[in-house]
């Protein structure tokens, strides 16, 4: 039974983008590359940055007999992490902790595409004054910024400058790939203000209000363990992505709008998968993964709503 060769459990956001960035999480071999869009990302950190939930993801446990795949690395990651042996690979999850990963952990510019498909180059940033306001949207502090880290009019003037880490704290603009290493940056920050009395309650609401987040925040994980049966390998793309799941198990949730980018090829609809999917619909205990980020934060925040990062 597939439902006696899996865990379910909750792990810190921070702990799993490590294990990435260590090579212990890496991706099975037949997941192929998908980039997400500049206003997913601006949306899944906003999500992160409330505690709001983002969807579970699914792990498989290596070293087993029945089910073996080629690893590769996040994109992103160090290429001496094709070297190492991962412990679990992703097989569902893959854009989420990618975008993660890539906007929280990566020191290099982030590589995604702009509503048409372009592809983009960004760096992203929380304004701290947005963030912390009562009445402000969330997804409204968080914002785009171009890869030479200046955002220009039509005309080409230049009306926000972040190329130097001083220009940062006089925007009081913090980097998000900062977010699990802030000391620093908060102590040149303090200093570049002269430790001034109001600029040290803002961040000190800032890290309590965002960057704990943050670093609290978990995610409900689906680890099937090594031993799962042989049976599942034929039913590896079907399950691969929760839309597929429910779509093949006839959820409710196939009436709302689809906003969801595939983390795998699309499935097949022979019995065999549908009824494979529906097993493990039913094994996931409740902890399904949520369409896509901007579904469920077009329904949090209300319909009317825009939804995008600010640039």
């Amino acid at each position: 039974m597939i439902g006696a060769s899996f865990d379910s459990t909750k792990t810190r956001l921070q702990e799993l983008l490590a294990r990435a960035d260590g090579g212990k999480l890496q991706l099975p071999d037949f997941q192929r590359g998908w980039v997400w869009d500049d206003d997913r990302i601006c949306s899944l950190l906003a999500s992160v940055s409330v505690s709001f939930p983002i969807g579970a993801v699914m792990l498989l446990e290596t070293g087993g007999e029945s089910i073996r795949f080629k690893p590769r690395p996040l994109t992103g990651t160090h290429e001496r992490l094709r070297q190492i042996a991962p412990e679990t690979l992703i097989l569902d999850g893959q854009q989420r902790l990618t975008s993660l990963y890539q906007a929280l952990m990566s020191t290099v510019v982030v590589e995604t595409k702009d509503a048409k498909g372009k592809p983009i180059q960004r760096w992203y940033y929380l304004d701290m004054k947005k963030a912390v306001a009562v009445d402000d949207d969330r997804e409204e502090a968080v914002r785009s910024v171009p890869e030479d880290r200046q955002v220009k009019a039509f005309g080409g003037e230049i009306t926000l400058d972040v190329t130097t880490p001083a220009r940062e704290y006089a925007a009081d603009l913090f980097p998000v790939n900062r977010i699990f290493r802030s000391a620093d940056w908060r102590q040149a920050y303090n200093k570049h203000w002269n430790y001034a009395p109001e600029k040290i309650q803002l961040y000190d609401e800032f890290e309590r209000e965002v960057i704990k987040r943050f670093e609290q925040y978990q995610v409900p994980v689906i680890e099937l363990k090594k031993e799962t049966p042989k049976e599942w390998n034929r039913t590896r793309t079907a399950i691969s992505t929760s839309a597929a799941v429910r779509e093949a198990c006839g959820s409710p949730r196939k009436a709302q709008r689809n906003t969801s980018v595939p983390d795998s090829r699309t499935p097949s609809r022979s019995p065999g998968t549908r009824e494979a999917a529906a097993c493990l619909h039913r094994a996931l205990l409740g902890l399904r993964v949520l369409d896509h980020v901007i579904v469920t934060r077009r329904s949090h925040f209300g319909q009317g709503h825009s939804l995008g990062c600010m640039r």
